[in-house]
């Protein structure tokens, strides 16, 4: 399965520092989430602990506040003098999409679950609930036991459906 990438701007809360930085989002093979950051200032500050979040522009995919442990942080030098690179490990990654898609837009989403005891065969199976086809299939990295897929789905019933699944399990 493939893990997520993404390049974005964020805005990053490290003890008493606030600053902008781009940012290098990376989905590890046992489902954790690294963040490559690099202010664009020197960062001085000690904490270990810190916060991202979408900086205020034009980017369609927004990173919502997250939680994050500085997991380390040096400080090159360049032709231009010294910054700062940092690598953060979240606690949880969760985006939004600026603007969203119409409520009688069609969707794909998948949900990541966790410790579920059945579909554990290496194949997919799929249960239709009223009238809606979701797929199961066993993914066997760190904590996630199977992925659940609907595909054609309205925008405005991702709720509900999520709500059946979570049912099912």
């Amino acid at each position: 399965m493939a893990h997520m990438e993404r390049d974005l701007v964020c805005m990053i809360e490290l003890g008493d520092e606030k600053f902008q930085a781009d940012v290098h989002l990376q989905q590890l093979e046992n489902s954790n989430v690294i963040a490559e950051v690099v202010p664009n200032n020197l960062v001085t500050t000690l904490s270990n602990e810190c916060f991202l979040e979408a900086a205020p522009s034009e980017q369609p995919l927004k990173l919502k506040r997250t939680h994050g442990f500085l997991r380390s942080m040096v400080h090159p030098v360049e032709e231009n003098g010294r910054h700062t690179e940092m690598k953060v490990r979240l606690d949880r990654a969760e985006f939004e999409y600026s603007p969203p898609p119409a409520d009688n837009e069609t969707v794909t989403i998948q949900l990541y679950l966790t410790n579920l005891p059945y579909f554990q065969l290496e194949k997919e199976y799929i249960v239709t609930v009223s009238g809606q086809r979701i797929s199961f299939f066993p993914h066997r990295e760190g904590a996630i036991s199977n992925v659940a897929t609907v595909r054609n789905l309205p925008y405005f019933s991702i709720k509900s459906i999520s709500d059946i699944i979570e049912s099912l399990c």
